[in-house]
């Protein structure tokens, strides 16, 4: 598959999985993806958040998973809906 295609899934699992109430990293793109290399999904995410038209993309990495602070994306407008 395109890199195109790896990019626009991404995407497409970020706007649909990740909240701000519960943003994904990376990583976790990566276990929606697992059919694509996990390195490839990260450099997906990573060009999502650094292209100029990200279109919202949030990245914080002011969450702390396990023992590190890790960075986590989340696009403006997605909430959390389920209580």
């Amino acid at each position: 598959m395109s890199a195109v295609t790896i990019v626009d899934r991404a995407r497409q699992v970020l706007r649909e999985h990740s909240t701000e109430e519960r943003p994904l990293t990376a990583r976790e793109v990566a276990g929606h993806l697992s059919m694509f290399n996990h390195k490839t999904v990260v450099s997906a995410v990573n060009y999502l958040y650094q292209n100029a038209n990200h279109g919202g993309l949030v990245r914080s990495r002011k969450e702390t998973r396990g023992h590190t602070a890790v960075a986590v994306y989340w696009y403006k407008g997605n909430t959390d809906e389920t209580e």
